[in-house]
Parts: C-alpha cells; sequence; structure tokens
C-alpha cells in the first residue's frame, strides 16, 4: 500500500514520528559531535601553572602568604607605573639558562632550537613578531611593547664562560607533575641533579627553563613570583620548545614559553581561571572579562556570556590556550604588571644581567687572567688581546651591582684597587665594544 492509499490518520501519525526520528537523530548527532569536541579539547596539552601554584600552596610553608605580598607590592607599583608609563621605556635584560634534561635522543633538542625560542620571546616581548598586524584593530591600541629582551647567559654561576645551555641525560622516561611528591618522576625533581635532573643556576641572576618530557597532557609550567628558590623557573615539555624544528603542530611556533615567561612575570590566564562564570580576573584592566580559555584558531569576533557584545574577547592574547599561530599581543595593562614585577621581587635578575651576559652572543668571550687571586689590596690582568685603548673595565660583585667602573689607560695590564672592597667574590669585565673578556677574583685577607 502506497502512502496514497494508506488512511489520512495512519499517514499522518507515520509523517509524525518520522519528523520526530529525525529530530531526535539531528540531536543525537550534535550531542555526539559536542561531546567528541569536549574530549578532544580534554586530552589537548595545555599549560597547568595554576595547579602547580596550588600544589605550592599546599605544600611550600609560608608561599601563600608571599605571594599574597608580593602581588599586593606589584598593585602598588602598577598604580605609580601607569602615571610615567611614557616615560619608561628603558629594555630590560633577562639572562636566561635553558637546561635540557633527556632520556632518548628526540629530546635532546639542538642548539639551534634553543636559540630559535629565545628568538621567539623577543619578537614577542618586543611585539616584533610577524603576526602582530593580524592583532584587531579593536584591540590593537592595547597591544604593547614590554621592552624586555632574553639573552643567553655567557657566564656561569661560577665565573666560567658558558652558551647558557646545559644538557643532563636522565633515567625518567616521563615526567609528571601530578605523580606523588616521593615519586621518581614527580616533575619537580627535575630540577635537581640528585634526583635525575638539573641544579637550578641562581635565580636571582637567570631566569632558569627546563626542557624534558612533560608527557602528552602539559605543555608546562611555571614558578609565579614568591616560589622557593631551589624551585624558580619555568619548565617546558620538549616537544613544544622553540619554533618549527622539532617543535610539534599546533604549538610549534614558541608561544608555550612566551605564556610560561608571562607567568613567571606574575601574568594569570586571561579568563581570571574562575571555572567558566564571570565572577574571576586576571587582575588586568584592559583584558576583556573572559568566562572560560579559547581552543583551536577562532575568528574573530568571538562573544561569550561574560563579553556578550563586539569586539567579545582577547582570545589573541598570549594568556589565552589559542593555538600558537593565533596569539599575537600582550596589553599595556599585562606589560606594567611583567615590569612592575622585574622592578619588584625579581629585580636581581636586571641587576644580575651585565654580570652574566655579553654584549654579542657572535663573539665568543674570552677570560680575564687576574692575579693574585685570591687578593688583598691590588689585582692585576692583561687586556693585550682586546683594543686597550677603548676598553671599559666593570667590577660587579655577586649580586650583579656594578661597584667599580673606570676607562682603560690603554696599557696592555689593567688593575684595580680592590682594597676598600668587603671580602667576596667579585666580576670582572674588560669590553672594546666589539669584544669581552671576563674574570672572577676573591678578595679575603
Amino acid at each position: 500500500m502506497t502512502a496514497r492509499e494508506q488512511p489520512k490518520e495512519l499517514f499522518i501519525v507515520n509523517f509524525v514520528r518520522m519528523k520526530r526520528d529525525l529530530f531526535i537523530s539531528k540531536w543525537a548527532f550534535l550531542l555526539v559531535f559536542m561531546l567528541s569536541a569536549s574530549i578532544a579539547h580534554a586530552q589537548r596539552p595545555v599549560c597547568h601553572t595554576s595547579e602547580y601554584t596550588q600544589q605550592m600552596m599546599d605544600q611550600a610553608p609560608g608561599f601563600l602568604q608571599r605571594y599574597q605580598a608580593i602581588e599586593e607590592e606589584v598593585a602598588r607599583l602598577m598604580t605609580e607605573r601607569e602615571q610615567f608609563r611614557s616615560q619608561d621605556e628603558d629594555i630590560y635584560y633577562i639572562p636566561v639558562v635553558v637546561h635540557i634534561v633527556y632520556n632518548v635522543p628526540a629530546e635532546n633538542i639542538s642548539d639551534d632550537q634553543v636559540l630559535a625560542q629565545i628568538e621567539v620571546l623577543n619578537e614577542d616581548f618586543r611585539r616584533l613578531n610577524e603576526d602582530a598586524s593580524e592583532t584587531p584593530s579593536a584591540f590593537a591600541d592595547a597591544a604593547a611593547d614590554a621592552f624586555i629582551q632574553f639573552q643567553l647567559a655567557s657566564i656561569d654561576p661560577d665565573g666560567n664562560t658558558t652558551t647558557g645551555i646545559t644538557r643532563t641525560e636522565t633515567e625518567i622516561t616521563s615526567w609528571n607533575l601530578f605523580a606523588p611528591i616521593t615519586a621518581e618522576n614527580y616533575a619537580e625533581k627535575v630540577k635537581e641533579t640528585a634526583t635525575n635532573g638539573k641544579d637550578i643556576w641562581d635565580r636571582d641572576c637567570y631566569l632558569n627553563i627546563w626542557v624534558c618530557d612533560l608527557g602528552n597532557s602539559i605543555l608546562g609550567y611555571a614558578s609565579p613570583p614568591g616560589t622557593t628558590a631551589s624551585k624558580d623557573g619555568v619548565v617546558i615539555g620538549y616537544k613544544w620548545f622553540g619554533r618549527g624544528g622539532s617543535a610539534i603542530p599546533p604549538y610549534n611556533q614558541g608561544r608555550t614559553t612566551t605564556h610560561e615567561v608571562g607567568h613567571w612575570l606574575g601574568l594569570r590566564h586571561i579568563w581570571g581561571d574562575d571555572g567558566g562564570n564571570c565572577s574571576g580576573s586576571d587582575g588586568i584592566a584592559d583584558t576583556p572579562n573572559q568566562g572560560g580559555e579559547n581552543y583551536d584558531c577562532p575568528s574573530y569576533p568571538l562573544t561569550d556570556d561574560c563579553s556578550p557584545s563586539i569586539p567579545g574577547v582577547m582570545f589573541m592574547n598570549y594568556m589565552d590556550y589559542v593555538d600558537d599561530g593565533c596569539m599575537n599581543m600582550f596589553t599595556q595593562g599585562q606589560v606594567n604588571k611583567m615590569r612592575s614585577v622585574l622592578s619588584g621581587s625579581r629585580g636581581e635578575v636586571l641587576a644580575c644581567a651585565n654580570l652574566v651576559v655579553i654584549d654579542s652572543q657572535d663573539i665568543e668571550p674570552e677570560v680575564l687572567v687576574m692575579y693574585p687571586n685570591p687578593a688583598t689590596d691590588q689585582v692585576f690582568f692583561p687586556v693585550d688581546r682586546i683594543n686597550a685603548d677603548n676598553t671599559v673595565i666593570s667590577l660587579y660583585n655577586s649580586l650583579g651591582q656594578e661597584v667599580i667602573r673606570f676607562n682603560h689607560d690603554g696599557s696592555a695590564l689593567a688593575s684595580i684597587d680592590v682594597s676598600r672592597l668587603a671580602n667576596g667574590t667579585y666580576f670582572i669585565r674588560a669590553f672594546d665594544g666589539i669584544k669581552t673578556m671576563n674574570g672572577k677574583i676573591v678578595v679575603s685577607r
């Protein structure tokens, strides 16, 4: 019997059933699609700085108090700096050491991969990134140059020359931030030589970055200001470090490290880590309120319940979770906070920059031969391997503070009177405008 031959009532019933089944099928498909997307996002590797910060609050005595005190100090500095923003264009230099901790050859990334990452940091923090032009016009005025630059350290904590890269082979196949703290592969143990990792270099002189295998669910994490000195730094999964090369899409343009260094300098996630509602905040006035993190590469404009009208949320900010290729900006407010942190709790790093970084990474530094060493009153050293006529000689204390500075008289042998200096270790730097010589002297009486 054809549909035409069916009784009218039966035809209507069958038609309604067909429409119902079609409706259910559409919603079932949509539900499966949404569930699949949710699972895909849940399986994506992400930053775990928030979880790490919570661990520190639970495990490290005094951390919460230090963290809160620093936040209060930074808030005060931010208010002061707002008044003089146009005058604050001094470039802050941050010395970097990259500790590569590897179990298999693939994890032992190349020097070129490290150099590419430093290049990305300098592009992103100076707003010299090629994709800066992709910032929507509605947010362009908020986008800012942080006037922060990063350089691999040239001098290690013992005063020896270095590439700023260390390499440590480990028995640990994968580090896990959520393993018991007693487990051999608990991720924080990557920061200690005694536990199959690599000891931190003085956090008051260097930004320490550990690159290792963090598995497939963690891009990286960072220590916020106030972290215990022996744990301070950034940890990045080797798969997501650097630009191109061995890095894996969609996190292969170095933005994981940009994001984590932002945390190290005091920034929070742009949505405020409030669990998806609109009550939280990242503490930055010029970032729009945002309900939660964004993934993939959204199209502009993107609105949500917290910013329902155009221009919507700032998903292209480095502190969101979008793909590397869709991040392209820090805001003026974020820059103010990072520079305030560097003016306060992380100020020692800036003071140390003159001590551990030479002016040109293309020139191999030479070692000054100091005598007598230890010294009591006068120390001598030859400067015949550089242009002695144009040499500036500086002496720094262990905090990186310049104590003595003078223009050399041009002779092949230089000397410094250390008779008025307190006992301790000092570093001497001779620079002729192109080439650098470095030395270490101990004053002891």
